[in-house]
């Protein structure tokens, strides 16, 4: 197994998430929504040979709820999201996998299909990224240990992607893009799911908003 896949996710049974949407939510209903999400992405994120499936927790209580889906669990370690993902992708590199692949938990279009688009960019290029519709990103891969593209950005504003790829290009690091696709941080990105169709099956997010935004 060449390529290690990690999802960072809070645990909705003992984390606060989606604090965001707390303006327009109740924390239990933002941690239902994070429950549903988390369904959703795994539902759709298939066993593949190329990759084993990681989700790194924020406390060791946090991966209690993780330990019934098929994969291998790791806690975060850091002070900010830059100082996480560092220590995954070193943490990961160490044990001897090629290539390291670092997504989120409220992008629920995320499938086995992406990853594998994502593995293949990163036979050609240092890194891939998949960028989000509000300049953030819903994925990161590289083939090797890139700790500059995590230090010097301005996390949860618009700058990420931005930044990103100018760290990249001063560092002359070929990189390509996946499809933008838009994650569920804020209360538009919810009217934006409640009000389109997609052909991938998101049945438990889409629930959720029948419930909550209809």
């Amino acid at each position: 197994m060449n390529t290690a896949v990690v999802m960072l996710s809070k645990s909705p049974i003992v984390d606060c998430c989606k604090t965001r949407l707390t303006g327009k939510l109740t924390q239990q209903q933002a941690n239902g929504l994070q429950t549903a999400l988390i369904e959703d992405i795994f539902g759709n994120i298939l066993p593949e040979n190329e990759y084993d499936l990681w989700v790194a927790a924020p406390t060791f209580e946090s991966l209690n709820y993780f330990q019934r889906f098929t994969c291998r669990l790791l806690v975060q370690c850091g002070n900010d999201l830059g100082e996480k993902m560092k220590d995954l992708t070193d943490q990961l590199f160490s044990q001897g996998y090629g290539k390291v692949i670092l997504i989120g938990s409220d992008m629920p279009l995320m499938t086995s299909g992406m990853l594998m688009d994502a593995i293949r960019h990163l036979d050609t290029c240092d890194c891939v990224i998949g960028p989000a519709a509000d300049g953030g990103y819903y994925l990161i891969g590289m083939c090797r240990r890139i700790p500059e593209i995590f230090c010097g950005v301005d996390w949860s504003t618009d700058k990420v992607l931005r930044q990103t790829v100018q760290t990249l290009d001063s560092a002359s690091l070929r990189h390509n893009q996946l499809p933008v696709h838009r994650d569920m941080d804020e209360w538009y990105d919810l009217v934006y799911y409640t009000s389109a169709e997609f052909a991938i099956p998101i049945p438990n997010t889409s629930r959720w908003l029948q419930q909550h935004c209809l």
